[in-house]
């Protein structure tokens, strides 16, 4: 290795480590995620392939109450899903469970939202609205979803942070698959 590779890789390794360290300070920061419960029920089959076919109730569907705003968040139809996209190398840290179906109820949720950016959204026992979401919006559902099902403050907010910190190619791709639907449809 010549002196400019070496100069480089230790730059590197530098900024490295200061992201890391920022990525710790930035993980204190984060609150607890607000109380909620899950409601309703899917059936879901996983495939050969490893991908979850998951089919919502249509009289009961599955979703996620949020007790502090009084709201109860859903999505409707069927969905497709990997469950948890929690690399390899990350499923194997101690005490945290962060394999790819620990907490089916959100990641389904949160896959659906990353597909369809929207979520139906009502009161309780009142009348569902379709409304849009941003990825940040369907990055914290997925967050108050996994307190909801018992995740631990440091489950969440690993699962959460690596979301925020990746997530946004899942987004993109789902968004360009959107637009190439609506141009094969017209």
């Amino acid at each position: 290795m010549n002196a400019t590779a070496a100069a480089l890789a230790a730059k590197a390794a530098r900024l490295a480590a200061k992201a890391a360290r920022l990525a710790a300070r930035e993980l204190l920061k984060l609150p607890a995620p607000r109380k909620g419960e899950w409601r309703g029920a899917y059936v879901a089959e996983k495939r050969p392939d490893g991908l979850w076919y998951v089919v919502q109730s249509a009289t009961d569907p599955m979703r996620l109450f949020v007790k502090d705003l009084g709201l109860e968040f859903a999505w409707a139809g069927t969905l497709l899903s990997d469950g948890g996209s929690i690399p390899k190398a990350c499923q194997s840290v101690k005490k945290l469970r962060l394999a790819p179906d620990s907490f089916l109820n959100s990641y389904f949720l949160h896959d659906a939202l990353y597909e369809r950016a929207k979520v139906f959204v009502r009161e309780p026992a009142g009348k569902w609205h379709e409304v849009p979401v941003d990825r940040r919006q369907a990055d914290a559902q997925l967050y108050c979803g996994l307190g909801a099902e018992g995740a631990t403050l440091a489950e969440a907010q690993t699962i959460y942070r690596a979301v925020r910190m990746f997530g946004h190619r899942a987004w993109e791709n789902c968004r360009r698959a959107e637009k190439e639907n609506e141009h094969g449809n017209q």
